[in-house]
C-alpha cells in the first residue's frame, strides 16, 4: 500500500503500522489490514482522487457506513487528500460465504441480507436511485424498479462475509442504492443458481427474505426481465469471461421459475 495513504491514516490509528495487502473484488482501490502496535487491526480502502465513478463511489461508501451497524463493519472515519479518497472500518476475521446448495453458511448470509432490509433507508441514501438497470427496460417497465428500499447493488457471496462465530456481515457498500424491495433479493437468487442450486430451491430460500415479502409481483417479475436481459448483453459482449455467460443461464433460468 502506497505510503501516502498510510500517512493519511496513521493519525488516527496510531504508531507502529503493520500492513498486510489484501487482494479480489475491490476495482482500482487498494486495500490492507493494517494492525496498530496496540494490536488493533483495521481496514483501509484507499481509491485514487480522480474524477469518475470510481471515487463516486468511494464517497457514497463513507457517506453510508455509519448507518449500517449491525450489517457491515462498523465504521470509523474516511480521509481525503489530493491524492486519495480513504475509507477505514473495523477488520473482520472472517471469510466470504459459500451459497452452493446443502452449505451451512446459507442461513447466516441471509440472515445478514434480511439486517439491510430492517435498517430502513438512510436519509443519506435518499437520492441515490439505482438507475443502472434501466437501459435494460422498458419505459412501462421502470417504475417497478424504483422503490425505498436500501440496495447492496453488488450482491454475491464474496461480498457476504461469515465471521469465526458464523454471523454474516455485508461489506463493499461502494454501491449503495434507493430501489424497488425485489432487486436485492433478484440478485441474489440468480447467485444461489449460478452456485449450483436448483430454480426452485434458490426460490424458497429468497422468499424467506424480508425484502421478497415486500416486494410486488410486478417488482420481483420486472426484475427478473431486466437482469436477464443484463447479463445477456454483457456474456455477448464480454464472450471470453465465462462467469458472465454462467450468469446470464442462472437468470434466465430465474425468470423461467417465477414465469
Amino acid at each position: 500500500m502506497n505510503q501516502d495513504i498510510i500517512a493519511l491514516v496513521e493519525p488516527r490509528l496510531g504508531a507502529g503500522l503493520v500492513v498486510k495487502p489484501t487482494t479480489g473484488g475491490y476495482g482500482t482501490a487498494s486495500t490492507a489490514i493494517v494492525e496498530n502496535d496496540h494490536g488493533e487491526r483495521f481496514f483501509v480502502k484507499a481509491t485514487p482522487n480522480r474524477p469518475g465513478g470510481a471515487r463516486a463511489a468511494a464517497r457514497r461508501e463513507a457517506l453510508i457506513g455509519p448507518y449500517l451497524a449491525d450489517v457491515a463493519p462498523r465504521h470509523l472515519f474516511h480521509v481525503e487528500d489530493e491524492g486519495w479518497v480513504v475509507v477505514v472500518t473495523e477488520a473482520l476475521d472472517a471469510r466470504p460465504s459459500d451459497l452452493a446448495p446443502g452449505s451451512p453458511d446459507l442461513e447466516a448470509a441471509f440472515a445478514a441480507v434480511d439486517r439491510i432490509t430492517t435498517l430502513g433507508l438512510p436519509e443519506v441514501a435518499a437520492t441515490w436511485v439505482d438507475t443502472r438497470w434501466d437501459r435494460f427496460a422498458t419505459q412501462e417497465e421502470i417504475p417497478a424498479l424504483r422503490g425505498d428500499a436500501l440496495t447492496h447493488a453488488d450482491m454475491h457471496g464474496r461480498n457476504i462475509l461469515l465471521d469465526a462465530q458464523g454471523r454474516g456481515w455485508v461489506v463493499d457498500w461502494d454501491w449503495p442504492t434507493r430501489a424497488c424491495a425485489a432487486l436485492m433479493p433478484t440478485m441474489l437468487g440468480v447467485q444461489l443458481v449460478s452456485a449450483g442450486h436448483m430454480p426452485e430451491s434458490a426460490l424458497e430460500w429468497v422468499s424467506s427474505l424480508k425484502a421478497w415479502e415486500m416486494a410486488s409481483e410486478r417488482e420481483r417479475w420486472v426484475c427478473a426481465l431486466v437482469n436477464a436481459r443484463m447479463y445477456e448483453e454483457f456474456a455477448r459482449s464480454r464472450p471470453e469471461e465465462g462467469w458472465l455467460g454462467a450468469l446470464s443461464k442462472a437468470a434466465d433460468a430465474w425468470v423461467e421459475c417465477l414465469r
